[in-house]
């Protein structure tokens, strides 16, 4: 019985995707006019609402930015999360925060997407959100394989120590 329920949950580990995805907007911006800004989101988990913890963004350029580059925002501020349906980013609404920086990532119409700090600002001020994201091609899956060989090995020191405490009573 115990054997079924490691190779249950051995096979459910398999199953769980970490998605990447790229993103992008332009608009206007100091020190140039117009601003573009890349990037990369990392941790996201599909078919989940509203997901805020786990999250890495790195942005991978900007125009005219900042000479010591960007920091890793790890953290968010506030807004309800992201939401991804079917591997794809179906919401977006959440502020990440750093002593310097903030990058507010939010979709829909009337939203603004922008990454500002302390010596420049970009900002898409346009009425059509172009806060773009396109899966990333790094999509990693949890080990499938080596749940199965754990399971398989525990399932056979089960048996042993199953054989062991028989031949002693």
């Amino acid at each position: 019985m115990m054997s079924g329920v490691v190779l249950t949950a051995a096979l459910n580990a398999g199953g769980a995707f970490a998605l990447d995805f790229n993103f992008n907007f332009s608009g206007g911006g100091a020190p140039t006019n117009p601003a573009t800004v890349t990037g990369l989101i990392s941790g996201l988990v599909d078919n989940t609402n509203n997901q805020t913890s786990g999250l890495t963004v790195t942005i991978t350029s900007a125009t005219n930015g900042p000479v010591g580059g960007f920091p890793l925002f790890t953290n968010y501020s506030f807004f309800e999360g992201i939401d991804v349906s079917n591997g794809i980013i179906t919401d977006s609404q959440i502020l990440f925060e750093t002593n310097l920086f903030n990058l507010n990532l939010r979709t829909g119409p009337g939203n603004v997407p922008s990454l500002d700090a302390k010596d420049f600002s970009f900002t898409n001020y346009g009425s059509d959100n172009s806060l773009v994201f396109t899966p990333a091609t790094s999509s990693t899956a949890v080990p499938g394989p080596l749940p199965l060989l754990g399971a398989a090995f525990a399932f056979r020191a089960s048996r042993q120590l199953r054989r062991r405490f028989k031949a002693t009573v």
